[in-house]
């Protein structure tokens, strides 16, 4: 199959752009692996790196039409005008504040790892391992405290902390969010026509899926850019085998497997497919120190760094991957909350709910109509995404919504998308009114889409919990430990315990097993509170007894979301906006 005539100057121009972009990932995902984080560097590398990709980038779009300017503008409009719906994901409990909270203190100490009196005190308790009283982290050997989560993304966040303090963190994903419509974009340009690029861009910008998880510091925002432009740069590699396409191929591929732990496989299937294509083999045999030597002893080295350095969290990837094979096609993970999901739970509700299932329908038969019409290129997102089908039929996550379509969001959600535009301009090309019906096309999927929008986009959770935390701090000094109840803010995944220590400087932990108390040591602190709602009360005197001394009470009040899982009876319906109010008492137990 020929791809479509992009021309050659606007193509190699979006290359260096990317590689620019690229360069700066590897920068930051560097400087954090051998603790040299530090701000003149980040600035000065951002400044050159960041000047670079504008450069490449007001350079294409002088080469493009105006219609592709126009929609790369509204590409951007898109992504940063979401940031108006964010707030910065703070609160420990969940993925992404686990992931924020590593960001943050990557960037105010230029190291990985971080001790405190508190952290001290529950290690001496359970050693080495997940640090289970600080969700997000785990112990080192020593007793460090580090995150369980991939550095590439962590240290991306934190490069942005640096430059822009807490607002950083929503300006990294906005930026994550252009670069992936952007490139997506590029992307559908290889097979159709600028119109129906634009749109298709359009539809994959303005569906649930990326406006709502472009909101939370999620690995997946930087996986579904890295993964679309893999793509991009495979086909323009196999239409052109230049060594730019070559090594954006491998500084992508190699940076994913740094992001999602899917990376690796992705990585194999990319070079055991280029193996077999003879661009690649000659281009190895033209360049094999720099195309071959060069890369893999790069890659193996900093494999190993990341590897020990990060060694718990492929710890937790590998107990992870054991359950999910002596589970496979009973019972799958358990996720987060402990709870699991199997075939007994089905999805279709979910992805209906979403207007994600919609969309992977008509990327499904999109696909059918490019085999029937043999434009077999096309299949290489399908190539590079194939192991991650398997999601389709297991999530292997949590079950409450729209949480669980996480794993459909990287991969599935550009293929499906990117297969329905291509198939289906395919399909209407030969009618009179193609434009017509394609655009009506779009519009009914990004209709499947609103009632999610309207429900869910306009709610910023949190958003009033921050200044709620600073001032029940001023309560207690920076040497008094305080064990906060997992439902001391009404929700576990709105823990207070991360802002706590960040921001205010107090030794607060996520307190959930009474037994601890005849471990802690005490005399590292001046004195020692428990924070809890009533109802959790009677499981802490059993244990505490006359030490809990009544000190008074603070009322914490979010805006949110309540959950909605499958569990309860396969519940097909939005989270509900909900005001909490979540009246906790303290107590002095030392």
């Amino acid at each position: 199959m020929r791809l479509s005539s992009l021309p050659t100057k606007e193509s190699s121009l979006f290359i260096l752009f990317s590689l620019s972009i690229l360069s700066l990932g590897w920068l930051f995902f560097i400087l954090a692996l051998f603790n040299f984080f530090v701000f003149p560097v980040i600035f000065i590398g951002t400044l050159f790196l960041g000047l670079s990709s504008l450069f490449f980038l007001g350079r294409l779009l002088m080469h493009a039409p105006r219609s592709s300017i126009f929609t790369v503008g509204l590409l951007a409009l898109i992504s940063f005008g979401n940031l108006l719906f964010t707030t910065p994901t703070l609160l420990s409990g969940r993925d992404q504040g686990a992931i924020s909270e590593a960001a943050i203190r990557l960037s105010e100490s230029s190291v990985l790892t971080y001790r405190t009196p508190a952290t001290d005190t529950f290690f001496d308790i359970y050693g080495p391992g997940k640090a289970l009283n600080f969700p997000g982290f785990a112990y080192t050997d020593t007793g460090d405290v580090i995150t369980q989560f991939p550095l590439v993304y962590t240290s991306f966040l934190a490069a942005f902390h640096s430059l822009f303090g807490i607002a950083g963190l929503t300006i990294a994903n906005g930026l994550l969010l252009f670069l992936f419509l952007f490139t997506f974009f590029e992307l559908l340009r290889l097979f159709v026509k600028p119109f129906y690029a634009s749109l298709g861009s359009l539809l994959a910008g303005l569906s649930f899926l990326p406006l709502w998880f472009s909101q939370f510091t999620l690995t997946e925002n930087l996986a579904v850019f890295l993964f679309t432009l893999i793509c991009y740069s495979l086909l323009r590699f196999l239409a052109e085998p230049k060594f730019t396409h070559y090594i954006a191929i491998f500084l992508a591929s190699s940076l994913l497997m740094f992001t999602r732990i899917e990376g690796y496989v992705f990585f194999v299937i990319i070079f055991l497919f280029l193996l077999t294509q003879k661009q690649t083999r000659a281009l190895i045999s033209t360049y094999r120190f720099k195309a071959l030597i060069v890369p893999g002893l790069f890659l193996v080295f900093i494999f190993l760094r990341n590897f020990f350095i990060n060694l718990p969290y492929y710890k937790t990837i590998g107990r992870a991957l054991e359950k999910f094979l002596t589970g496979f096609g009973s019972t799958i993970l358990s996720s987060d909350n402990g709870s699991t999901l199997s075939g007994q739970f089905p999805v279709g509700g979910v992805l209906i709910l979403y207007g994600v299932l919609p969309l992977f329908l008509c990327g499904i038969l999109g696909y059918f109509i490019i085999w029937r019409q043999k434009h077999w290129r096309a299949f290489i997102p399908l190539l590079v995404a194939l192991p991650t089908l398997l999601y389709l039929f297991m999530p292997n996550i949590t079950l409450d919504h729209p949480w669980m379509l996480r794993r459909y969001y990287f991969t599935l959600y550009p293929l499906f998308v990117f297969s329905a535009v291509v198939g289906f301009s395919l399909l209407l090309a030969k009618t009179r009114q193609a434009k017509v019906f394609f655009s009506l096309f779009i519009l009914i999927l990004i209709g499947f889409s609103l009632p999610a929008h309207i429900t869910l986009n306009s709610a910023r959770e949190d958003k009033t919990l921050l200044p709620q935390i600073e001032k029940f701090s001023r309560g207690f000094s920076s040497q008094s430990l305080i064990l906060v109840d997992r439902n001391a803010t009404g929700s576990g995944y709105a823990l207070p315990t991360a802002p706590l220590n960040l921001f205010y400087q107090r030794q607060a932990v996520y307190f959930f097993n009474p037994e601890d108390i005849a471990q802690i040591d005490f005399t590292r602190f001046d004195q020692v509170y428990l924070i809890a709602p009533e109802n959790e009360l009677p499981r802490y005197i059993e244990k505490f007894g006359e030490r809990m001394i009544y000190q008074g009470s603070y009322t914490f009040t979010r805006d949110g979301l309540a959950e909605r899982s499958l569990l309860d009876n396969n519940d097909f319906s939005f989270p509900q906006k909900k005001r909490f109010e979540t009246k906790d008492l303290i107590f002095q137990v030392y």
